[in-house]
């Protein structure tokens, strides 16, 4: 909800891209069948670590692009 909502604002400053807009979506609702089968067989604490790796590897690329 909250991507959702900040990619709104977003488009109504002009700064959306419904070509991407629609891969993004497209790209989510092709992966649900793949995410189920994988919860269904990976641990609540991999899942953890893999959430948390995601996260710090956006931040470390986030920081990264605000330096260089």
């Amino acid at each position: 909800m909250l991507s959702a909502i900040t990619a709104w604002n977003y488009t109504k400053n002009g700064q959306g891209d419904m070509a991407t807009a629609a891969i993004l979506v497209t790209g989510s609702i092709a992966s649900i069948p793949l995410t189920n089968y994988l919860l269904k067989r990976i641990s609540d604490q991999s899942v953890y670590r893999i959430t948390i790796g995601v996260i710090a590897l956006s931040l470390i690329i986030t920081i990264a692009t605000e330096v260089l």
